[in-house]
This record gives C-alpha cells, sequence and structure tokens, in this order.
C-alpha cells in the first residue's frame, strides 16, 4: 500500500492541487496495515518555494516518526503545463528534460541552494534507513522488548548523522 504523505500546510496543498490528509488518517492506516503485515510507502516531496532547511528537517522527522515501513523522497520539479511550471517558469534554470527526474534541482530556489536541496535529500534517504528501528520493521521483528532496544539505538545513530552531516555541509539536519 502506497500514499501521499505531505507535511506542508493545508494552503499550499491546496495552491499545487492537493487535497490535505489529516495526519492522524496517515497514523491510522499505517498502524492498521502494520498489525495486518502489510508494507507501506510514504512518498515526500521537498524544496517547496516556502521550504527551507529547518521545514525539510521537520518533513524527514515526520517521515521517520510516522513509520512506515518505506519512504521515497523526490525534490519539487516543476513540469511544463501544470499550475507549478506557471507559478516557477521565471526560475526554472534547467533546459535538459532528462534532468526533470525528482532527484535534481531544476530551478533557483528561494531559500536553498541547488548544493543544499542535493544534500538534503540524501540526507532524508540517509536518516529514515540508516536507522535500527527501520531494519526492525522490515524485518518484522515483533518482541516488543527488541523492538524497544532498536529504538533506543535509534538516538545514537542519529547523533552520528547529524555530525557526519555537520562536518560535510557545517550546517546539520537536526532530526
Amino acid at each position: 500500500m502506497s500514499f501521499g504523505v505531505e507535511s506542508v500546510s493545508p494552503e499550499v496543498l491546496r495552491k499545487v492541487g492537493r487535497r490535505p490528509t489529516p495526519e492522524a488518517q496517515h497514523r491510522l492506516i499505517i498502524n492498521h496495515c502494520r498489525t495486518r503485515g502489510i508494507a507501506t510507502a510514504g512518498f515526500y516531496v521537498l524544496g517547496f518555494p516556502h521550504d527551507d532547511w529547518a521545514s525539510i528537517a521537520a518533513t524527514i522527522d515526520f517521515a521517520i516518526d510516522l513509520g512506515s515501513t518505506a519512504a521515497q523522497f523526490k525534490l519539487l520539479t516543476p513540469y511544463p503545463g501544470t499550475p507549478l511550471w506557471k507559478q516557477l517558469a521565471p526560475r526554472v534554470y534547467e533546459k535538459d528534460w532528462e534532468r526533470f527526474d525528482g532527484f535534481t534541482p531544476t530551478f533557483d530556489h528561494p531559500n536553498l541552494t541547488a548544493r543544499e536541496m542535493k544534500f538534503l535529500l540524501g540526507a532524508a534517504y540517509t536518516r529514515f534507513y540508516m536507522r535500527p528501528s527501520w531494519l526492525a520493521d522490515w524485518t518484522r521483528v515483533n518482541r516488543p522488548a527488541l523492538r524497544s532496544a532498536l529504538r533506543r539505538m535509534d538516538v545514537p545513530v542519529a547523533r552520528r548523522h547529524a555530525q557526519r552531516e555537520l562536518s560535510t555541509m557545517r550546517r546539520t539536519v537536526t532530526c
């Protein structure tokens, strides 16, 4: 099962043509699926024009806290003929259509450089998938004591990622 997850404001979602789903509904669906052994996937878009370092870090936190089996993170990419294209066309610098892939920055973001956006996208994948508790979820560990111990191990692992990020970008994703 998969569904789109949005951690941006309802106003922003309406501007890009999306109807917001309440967070409680996301959690209910994921928990319901988990109890029945059904894998779930959350999809996250990073780099809306209002986004900054902190809001993307909050989206990563939300993805981890939500606890889907898998997650896919993409950079906001305006495609011709869409309302988003009309809004961002003056900022689009990329001319090679093959680079409009969701992993490559294609427009001048008002708050983040292309390097920062690529870094944050990589940090999202690292933070989501390089956690002991994710491995427990993926392998369907059901023993409460073991799951609890693995969740506690997430904290030092997150600290290590933050240190590595700090040395790489001189700013850390605080999630």
